[in-house]
């Protein structure tokens, strides 16, 4: 009967609960009155919900008068409706933002995207947030069509990715200015990322043009961030800790150990060596002395190691079996440890608002006793003076001070031995563990000292490093310090006498101080042989830019007109204004010579010989009127207008004077066609002209004072190129075209951008006769071009309440010519890297070829592309062989942001394709038989290091020179060392093709409020992964996206790969 009762009461309880349910149906439209295919339908705090049909309607049950459905659809305002008593609810939806409502272009002024008549990317906070980075530059990677980010090795302190937009634009790689809150800087690594609120991308001289010459290579705007209305002060907490690791290093040999010599070498005691010794009489050694690995076949056999020779050591007397280190060089690189903490404070009111903000990053170098802190204070702030005055203030401080020694040239103490000359047989673990071991004699132990005979000579001749040293005793016993005092922003007033009208004025100030000091240690003299190292010291100072040499104290006095109009159907927008630019590069530096008298006391007047010193200052100004207009006509036509004349101190005083115009035009043509998938269709197009400044005194006849005397005369330098009078700026003349749509409302779109440059007159130096008394004369010539096609397709395939996908993907083509150059020259060499002017490569602009050339020796070839080899199978040399450009021949990403209800996931993935590098450490780790290359098996399946008697050998297949068939096998030694003796740099030519997941970043918004946290009004958390994944690239040695010259590089840092965490906190 229990039973029964309990049954029936639930029946009944369903059957209230049924009743009391409503059946409600509707539609979902646009203002318009076309449907709303996929709106979202739900009840509020619950995730009952439906979406609209293709009629837009829609159908849910509610289960009171009290419910309220929320009613969203993405690019309008949402909507919500309490039910009350009703059984069909329609919705009209007006239109919220289509595109991002405005982007801050030239001269910090917002414009909205429909009036723009050139092309203008902007990465916002909430990109920036969603895959949190330390540098602005690596922050653009793959986000931005037409910008190529040439990222570093993070093993490399301070130095920061660089940027090219559009390709190169002139003979000069030059960089993109980058302008923050209105204040022009040479690079934006002293602004924290969590300070920035949004950076937009100006790509060609129609959006640069009211930069002058300053934006021809493109201009990065970064706008920071502003306090918001709010009753309290609002707090936001950023921290994040990241871990770093080599990911990718060459593909080393794991055969053959070290030395010059292929058999181990019997240790026979003679007198005059320590008594010691002689318990190693009979054994064997490999040679130690020769840094190259051409040494012995590795199968376990016993030897003495290097550190067995220090008698009176943990270390004498020991014999090991010599088998390979595979991980020798992974061991060495530390695992680097990044600490990033954000806090920042702010507030704002009626008629005021403040934000200040402080940064920490302290890094824990991968390279031993690398170190580095710095520290960012970012302030804003905007007050009402009254009814007619605004005043305000940006100001940004950063302080950072770099330890250690960050050299990846030929043959430097970390990866220019790791990958040019080094052991396969060295374990790292025991040249750690023998760190701060000495001889008797006191000399610091290495693992490249000299072969046991060399005692007899001196203890010095066989204990001190041929080459090298112990790598933890090199960094240990030699400081680098870098100092870098950092300070930029305005103060602003601001005067609207009335509502369309105001004048603002700016006092802009951006200086950068530096102190470097380095020293050497007397014990690295005294442990070394070979290895030139002198106790030395040295020291720079100034206010300069230690990477270009430029502005230490630039000031800028700005004012600026502004004028806004509507009548009907029309508009007007115009500004006009001047600039007073005063820039000023101090610098002081000296260095010891031959060593120090007093060991280890570091002064300049403590050195040996006479010190070198330098010291330089230089001024310039710059005087600039510009103006800038816009014509609306029904928010759909629009016309721009700019131009810029300036006046240069570094320009001769009869022709200092140069004009920037340009104009543009957009029509929304969308708003006549009335289609009902199409959401935004715009049609632009521009023209301008842009020219480019000179450096101080580049147009005088310099003459430079000696720091000494001879004799009582002072000595000086006497300046060696002529200088043409009429030289005159160079001139850049742009087109561009583009069309921008929307599609389904907004959920597609898509951005075409075409373009084609022509820069005239760029200055070059060119050889003139001697009998003039000079050898170069600058002058104008030359003429480059570029074009190129931009686009950008961004889709939004899913779009819930719960579940949202946003994907953009980008991609670019550019190339650019050299057309000509100057009368009687069809070359210039642009870089040389060590060894290009033998058997390395340089980086030349050649005519009719595409910038920057990739140029060296080559491999001659029959016209059926057979190698021309000489009877003893080597290659015969093709001198001045161009193997391509250093420009990609396009770029792209994809982006994607995913987030099911508070999970959210967003990965960003990088490719290029074209484009060419040399490798110097692929030139010497085969010449010095370090890397894999060189001990692989030949076609018979034999080690190609074997003797050719015995079926070793490489096999070089060709045609000699007349033709006749060539097939022998070389001994590989030799075939190796052919592309060194015979100046040959093809075989070191790699491609810079790489597909890259960059970035990923997956995390989770913490409901703060469901968990009653009352005073936390969001917790985020996330797992960061940076560099995970080099998906596709054809060079397997190096990672392409890295590569740390122009042309190529010389002793590459290996490529690194991090993971970490990150945690925000806003109250």
């Amino acid at each position: 009967m229990k039973r029964l009762t309990l049954t029936i009461f639930s029946v009944l309880l369903a059957l209230t609960s049924v009743l009391a349910q409503r059946t409600i149906t509707g539609t979902v439209k646009e203002i318009s009155g076309e449907p709303l295919i996929g709106a979202n339908v739900y009840l509020k705090g619950t995730t009952t919900g439906t979406t609209t049909d293709i009629d837009g309607t829609y159908t849910i049950d509610v289960p009171s008068e009290s419910s309220i459905l929320v009613i969203s659809y993405i690019g309008y305002n949402d909507q919500e409706i309490t039910v009350g008593n009703q059984q069909q609810i329609d919705i009209t939806l007006s239109e919220g933002i289509t595109l991002a409502e405005t982007v801050v272009t030239a001269l910090g002024i917002s414009r909205s995207q429909k009036s723009l008549t050139y092309s203008a990317q902007q990465v916002d906070a909430e990109q920036l947030r969603q895959i949190p980075s330390t540098s602005v530059n690596n922050a653009l990677s793959g986000k931005i069509a037409g910008v190529q980010v040439r990222s570093q090795s993070s093993m490399a302190l301070g130095r920061d990715a660089t940027i090219r937009i559009r390709g190169a634009g002139s003979l000069n790689d030059k960089t993109p200015l980058y302008v923050i809150d209105g204040t022009p800087v040479a690079s934006a690594q002293d602004i924290s990322v969590d300070d920035i609120e949004a950076m937009t991308v100006l790509k060609g001289p129609s959006a640069t043009a009211l930069y002058g010459q300053r934006g021809d290579a493109g201009v990065v705007v970064i706008q920071t961030k502003r306090a918001k209305a709010s009753k309290n002060v609002g707090i936001e907490i950023n921290s994040g800790t990241f871990f770093d690791n080599v990911y990718i290093l060459p593909r080393y040999q794991n055969s053959y150990a070290g030395g010059g010599a292929a058999d181990l070498i019997p240790f026979n005691w003679v007198s005059g060596m320590p008594e010691e010794w002689k318990t190693f009489e009979g054994k064997y050694y490999h040679d130690y002395s020769d840094d190259a690995s051409w040494g012995p076949r590795m199968v376990g056999q016993e030897y003495i190691p290097w550190y067995s020779w220090y008698v009176g050591t943990p270390a004498f007397g020991q014999t090991e079996k010599l088998v390979p280190q595979p991980n020798n060089v992974r061991d060495f690189y530390g695992t680097g440890v990044t600490l990033n903490n954000n806090v920042s404070l702010s507030k704002g009111g009626e008629g005021y608002s403040i934000r200040v903000s402080y940064t920490n990053q302290n890094i824990k170098g991968m390279l031993p006793y690398s170190s580095s802190n710095k520290n960012t204070l970012n302030t804003t702030g905007n007050f009402d003076l009254g009814k007619y005055f605004t005043a305000g203030f940006n100001i940004n401080m950063a302080n950072q001070k770099i330890n250690g020694q960050f050299d990846d040239g030929y043959a430097n103490q970390s990866s220019g031995s790791f990958n040019q000359w080094f052991h396969r047989d060295l374990d790292l673990k025991k040249i750690k563990e023998y760190q701060g071991m000495y001889s008797p004699e006191g000399i610091l132990s290495s693992w490249n000292h000299n072969n046991p005979g060399n005692y007899l000579t001196s203890p010095l001749s066989f204990y001190g490093g041929n080459y090298w040293y112990n790598y933890y005793d090199w960094f240990e016993n030699l400081g680098q310090t870098s100092n870098r005092n950092r300070m930029f922003g305005d103060v602003n007033l601001t005067f609207k006498p009335f509502k369309n009208f105001q004048v603002q004025g700016f006092v802009r100030r951006n200086q950068i101080e530096v102190l470097d000091e380095s020293y050497v240690k007397a014990i690295l003299e005294n442990s070394g042989t070979q290895t030139g190292v002198k106790n030395s010291y040295s020291y720079n100072q100034g206010f300069f830019e230690p990477s270009d040499g430029s502005a230490g104290k630039e000031d800028n006095y700005e004012l600026l007109a502004s004028y806004h109009t509507r009548v009907k159907a029309f508009s007007l927008d115009f500004k006009a204004g001047g600039n007073i630019r005063k820039v000023t590069a101090t610098g002081v530096g000296g260095a010891t010579v031959d060593g120090l008298s007093v060991p280890d006391l570091f002064t300049l007047t403590n050195s040996k010989s006479p010190a070198t010193f330098n010291s330089g200052r230089s001024f310039k100004t710059v005087n600039s009127l510009y103006g800038t207009g816009t014509f609306g006509f029904k928010d759909m036509l629009y016309v721009d207008f700019a131009a810029r004349n300036d006046w240069s101190s570094a320009l001769p005083k009869n022709a200092n004077s140069y004009l920037y115009p340009s104009v543009g035009v957009s029509f929304l043509f969308s708003e006549l066609l009335g289609i009902r998938d199409l959401s935004f269709g715009k049609i632009r197009a521009s023209w301008a002209q842009v020219g480019s400044d000179l450096g101080p005194y580049q147009l005088s006849l310099n003459y430079g004072v000696a720091a000494n005397q001879w004799n009582g005369s002072f000595l000086m330098s006497t300046p060696d190129g002529l200088i043409d009078p009429n030289i005159k700026p160079s001139l850049s003349t742009a087109y561009e075209g583009g069309i921008d749509l929307k599609f389904l409302h907004n959920r597609v779109g898509l951005s075409a951008t075409v373009y084609k440059e022509n820069k005239i007159d760029e200055i070059l130096s060119v050889p003139v006769s001697g009998a003039s008394g000079f050898s170069a004369k600058n002058i104008n010539a030359g003429r480059v071009e570029r074009q190129g096609l931009e686009l950008t397709l961004e889709g939004t395939p899913i779009s819930s309440k719960k579940v949202n996908w946003n994907i953009t993907f980008n991609w670019a083509k550019n190339e650019t010519k050299i057309i000509e150059l100057a009368e009687g020259i069809d070359a210039i060499i642009r870089e040389t890297g060590t060894f290009g002017t033998s058997s390395g490569a340089r980086l030349v602009h050649q005519v009719g070829q595409n910038w920057g050339q990739v140029r060296g020796g080559g491999i001659q070839r029959n016209d059926q592309g057979v190698p021309i080899l000489d009877a003893n199978g080597f290659y015969t040399l093709q001198a001045d062989t161009y193997f391509g450009s250093v420009l990609p021949d396009w770029t792209g990403g994809i982006l994607n942001e995913i987030s099911v209800g508070n999970l959210f996931a967003n990965f960003n993935i990088d490719f290029s394709k074209g484009g060419v590098f040399y490798s110097l450490s692929d030139h010497w780790g085969k010449f010095s038989g370090l890397f894999e290359a060189t001990a692989e098996l030949n076609d018979k399946g034999n080690p190609s290091r074997d003797a050719v008697a015995v079926g070793g050998g490489v096999h070089a297949v060709g045609v000699s020179a007349d033709g006749s068939p060539v097939d022998v096998y070389v001994n590989a030694q030799d075939y190796w060392h052919q592309f060194r003796n015979r100046s040959i740099a093809e075989d070191n030519i790699h491609s810079l093709d790489f597909v890259k997941l960059r970035e990923v970043n997956v995390g989770y918004k913490i409901p703060t409020a469901k968990l009653g946290l009352k005073y936390i009004n969001n917790i985020v958390v996330s797992f960061i992964a940076r560099n995970p994944w080099l998906i596709s690239s054809k060079s397997k040695d190096f990672d392409p996206s890295e590569v740390g010259q122009r042309y190529g590089e010389n002793g590459q840092f290996p490529g690194t790969r991090s993971f970490g965490f990150n945690i925000k906190l806003g109250f």
